[in-house]
């Protein structure tokens, strides 16, 4: 895997200011949780980042209570009948 194949997250930049419940805080909480995800990788493949980054977006919005969530989801949807 070749440095010019990976993504790196700094070149990803995101500016807003606070509305609602989305504020900076919030993003850069997101952007720091998703970098120490990535750091256990070595980094992500270009091809891969968008769907690593949507499970650390279901990470993150679920931090709290992740095993309960899916713990509640397979008593609900189990995977084998």
């Amino acid at each position: 895997m070749t440095d010019s194949s990976l993504m790196d997250i700094n070149t990803i930049v995101f500016i807003t200011f606070a509305r609602g419940k989305c504020h900076v805080n919030g993003i850069e909480s997101f952007w720091g949780y998703a970098k120490k995800r990535m750091l256990k990788f070595n980094g992500v493949k270009k091809e891969y980042l968008l769907l690593h980054l949507k499970e650390t977006e279901f990470r993150f919005n679920h931090r709290n209570n992740f095993y309960e969530y899916l713990l509640r989801r397979l008593r609900r949807d189990p995977l084998a009948s």
